[in-house]
């Protein structure tokens, strides 16, 4: 009968376009060298002349088919015989330009940087000139990852489009990738063996899976994802050597309100990885059994939602695989959650109805409230405490500040009458959310107290 209802929460909880009619290149068409464009009032020449540009530095990530981001740039010298303004533009080179432009204030040695855009038709190298007659730099564009091990086998799809691959996760700007972050494609295997697969390494993010085939025909493969997600846009994947892609889409940051409850944030993209344990206790020789099972949750949905003429959020919570729902409110600090058909992890009880005013977080210690759900046909009354606030939590080597720690005493209504039901203590970190949750229980053996569930929290992300 023991609900976590916190836990439930988050369980449960500059472009520019180019058109042109050119021929489709590919690494064979390496010495490809037509010149660009200047423009501006400015008058200099290029360093290095025109031959290699001098001290260029380029930098960013080349795939083909994935569009350039801001991160895609090469600097250049130029020698400024007069102040001015200026613009400086390659070719457009297998489906890409580097352009910039500015004011030079001064005379000498000028350092430039050029932004490079579009979307990368083919891999191989291509030289590139800034100017109409200006130095050159070369950009080196990949294709695809990388595949090893013993196994024979073809991603299926390649070269082009995986077949329907089947895209997890939630991908936001400033975001580090977790295990739930995934791309499951499918691969027809000739001979068994061992892989590994891994994607390029394209805006921050990689994917990659390794194991071992041991039947031929198809399979599945889950890649799962690193690296955190440096821009917005649309990126193009390729598993393997010379394998299938597939297109990751990444969003900005979520701008709404969701933090207006600073203990418990509600944030569309949130994401929260706990280690569960479960204590179950053997009552005749005092020994235990401790089962760890790491636990994720994302918040990867939101609808306003009206109920009985109050605002509350629908937030979709997934835990990699499955997505359960609940209805959350904040307001002066108090979070209310309301939810349905949800299903205990520790006792299997499936909660019918909660309605719970899970945190009073301007609240001073001492401030207590009730109420009440409906479980299998019973009531679980829960009475709320909070017992400290502004305290410091370390867990697992973190050490968390402005911590809330809120005692909920459990008793359950049934037709013999009411029935403890345990105490769940949880520990709320502010700007974070639930950081920390212990179960406690009483041995009908000796009437001591012992625990039975206890959380913490391994990582998170609150955009």
């Amino acid at each position: 009968m023991r609900k976590l209802i916190l836990e439930l929460i988050f369980l449960c909880l500059t472009t520019l376009c180019f058109t042109a009619c050119q021929k489709e290149l590919t690494a064979g068409d390496e010495n490809i060298n037509m010149p660009g464009s200047n423009g501006g009032t400015a008058t200099y020449s290029f360093a290095g002349g025109t031959g290699t540009c001098a001290e260029a530095t380029i930098s960013g990530t080349y795939n083909k088919g994935s569009t350039l981001t801001a991160l895609d740039t090469v600097i250049i010298k130029v020698k400024v015989d007069s102040i001015g303004t200026y613009t400086i533009a390659t070719a457009n080179i297998n489906g890409i330009i580097f352009i910039g432009s500015g004011t030079f204030t001064a005379t000498g040695l000028q350092a430039i940087t050029l932004k490079g855009s579009g979307t990368p038709l083919a891999a191989g190298s291509f030289v590139f000139t800034p100017g109409s007659a200006g130095c050159t730099f070369v950009i080196n564009f990949t294709a695809t990852g990388a595949s090893s091990g013993t196994a024979l086998f073809t991603l299926n799809g390649s070269p082009d489009s995986c077949t329907t691959p089947l895209i997890k996760g939630t991908y936001m700007q400033g975001q580090a990738l977790n295990a739930s972050d995934t791309v499951v494609i499918k691969a027809t295997v000739a001979t068994i063996g061992s892989y590994t697969i891994s994607t390029n390494a394209i805006n921050g993010m990689m994917f990659s899976a390794s194991g071992n085939f041991t039947t031929t025909g198809l399979h599945t493969v889950t890649l799962v994802g690193t690296g955190a997600v440096a821009e917005v846009g649309t990126f193009t994947f390729a598993p393997g050597t010379n394998g299938c892609q597939f297109k990751i889409t990444t969003t900005a940051p979520s701008t709404s309100d969701c933090k207006e409850c600073i203990y418990i944030p509600i944030c569309l993209g949130s994401k929260y990885e706990y280690v569960d344990s479960m204590i179950s206790p053997n009552f005749g020789d005092t020994g235990f059994t401790t089962t760890v099972i790491p636990r994720l949750s994302n918040f990867i949905s939101s609808d306003d939602t009206a109920i009985n003429g109050r605002g509350f959020k629908k937030m979709g919570i997934s835990d990699g695989s499955t997505t359960n729902y609940a209805y959350l409110n904040c307001f002066n600090g108090e979070t209310t959650t309301i939810d349905y058909q949800s299903q205990s992890i520790t006792s299997g009880n499936v909660m019918t109805e909660i309605n719970s005013v899970e945190l009073k977080a301007n609240a001073s210690v001492g401030t207590s409230w009730t109420d009440s759900s409906v479980v299998a046909g019973n009531k679980l009354y829960r009475a709320h405490t909070i017992m400290q606030k502004d305290i410091s939590r370390v867990l697992l080597g973190v050490t968390y500040t402005n911590v809330i720690r809120v005692s909920v005493n459990e008793t359950v209504q049934t037709s013999q009458g009411l029935t403890p039901a345990g105490v769940t203590e949880y520990y709320i970190a502010k700007g974070i959310g639930l950081i920390e949750t212990v179960g406690y229980g009483q041995n009908p053996s000796n009437g001591l107290t012992y625990v039975f569930y206890h959380s913490v929290v391994k990582s998170y992300f609150v955009p």
